[in-house]
């Protein structure tokens, strides 16, 4: 089959964009698979980025950006056989059953203009990263979609010595009231408030940050770091990997404070880097909202936390526990394989 690939956020180069192109990689072991992106580097960076292999998948022009008509793009995707699309609320006007869209993000219906809503009821197939985005798609376009659980690459622990050091991963992505996504400002407030009592701990934080948020980042992130705490923007697979395995304890806090009711955007969809962290034989304290809960079995392979003090109080207990804290990373790398990247690709075989 000749198969293409569309992201709108591709170039962010993060958890969505692992899921799009480990799909590429997949499918261009039998397929002609093309991926519909401007930039002549945009494979080479995600390859790197994500240590995947991308040699066989194709780059052409994006015919979902501006300058082409609904008509151009209609008759474009006609020599393809599927056409793999992240929505991002919007749906291509594009021949229905060649289209197999994949939501990331729980969409409120509110949010979705009713057009866009009778598009997805004649689309081939609707695909979700967990139950907690399936649970707002379905409401908002009156579908029953498919629950593909993203691809998480195992990190095997090694023998590296294990620092006395929490991890967190993620983007930065501000808000408007001076907080981000993944709360980096909050949980940085949070380890000063544990170093006091544990001064023989650090925080290290790996993010990605995009150049329009730079000053930003600064300004919010950078002015509150000491000596306990360490940043390392934009790092590459083996930074990242190394990370995980010299680290114990994760940590993950995307929707505290927010109204996931009301934008339920805020919270973690799934949460690929807990169970990379898992994997990697991290103990992961993250909190009780969103894809996570689907992730953790509270106080077995980690703790979910709803409250400040919740949050201090379980890592203290792993702090101070060298038993917990062995017993949890055992179990936080058996749970780790339910979201292996084999089953994935043998899933997305099936819905294919």
């Amino acid at each position: 089959m000749k198969i293409g690939i569309y992201s709108p956020y591709l170039d962010t180069l993060t958890g969505g964009e692992f899921y799009m192109l480990t799909i590429a990689e997949f499918l261009s072991q039998k397929h002609d698979v093309d991926v519909f992106w401007d930039e002549k580097e945009i494979l080479q960076k995600g390859s790197k980025r994500f240590n995947l292999n991308l040699d066989r998948v194709n780059l052409v022009k994006d015919i979902f950006s501006e300058g082409l008509s609904a008509k151009e793009k209609f008759i474009k995707t006609l020599e393809y056989d599927r056409i793999i699309f992240l929505s991002d609320g919007s749906i291509p006007f594009l021949y229905p059953k060649k289209l197999i869209l994949h939501f990331q993000e729980p969409f409120l219906s509110k949010n979705v203009p009713f057009i866009e809503k009778s598009k997805a009821l004649l689309v081939r197939k609707v695909i979700c990263n967990s139950k907690f985005t399936k649970e707002y798609i379905d409401k908002t376009f009156g579908l029953n979609s498919i629950v593909l659980y993203p691809p998480v690459q195992k990190i095997k622990p090694g023998s590296k010595r294990r620092e006395n050091v929490i991890l967190t991963v993620g983007r930065y992505q501000p808000y408007e009231d001076a907080t981000d996504f993944k709360k980096i400002s909050f949980m940085i407030d949070m380890f000063k408030k544990l170093y006091i009592e544990n001064k023989e701990w650090k925080f290290k934080i790996i993010t990605s940050v995009k150049p329009e948020y730079e000053s930003n980042f600064d300004k919010n992130i950078l002015s509150k770091i000491d000596n306990s705490i360490e940043i390392i923007k934009n790092a590459d697979f083996d930074t990242v990997q190394s990370s995980y395995v010299g680290s114990k304890i994760y940590w993950h806090a995307a929707g505290f404070g927010e109204d996931i009711d009301q934008k339920p955007q805020r919270a973690e969809h799934f949460g690929i880097s807990t169970v990379e962290a898992m994997s990697a034989g991290c103990v992961p304290v993250v909190i009780n909202l969103g894809g996570q809960k689907e992730i953790i079995e509270d106080k077995y392979n980690g703790f979910l936390w709803e409250s400040q003090n919740e949050l201090l109080n379980y890592t203290k207990q792993l702090v101070n526990d060298d038993e917990l804290l062995n017993n949890m990373r055992e179990n936080a790398l058996e749970i780790s394989e339910k979201f292996s990247k084999e089953k994935f690709c043998k899933d997305l075989a099936d819905i294919i």
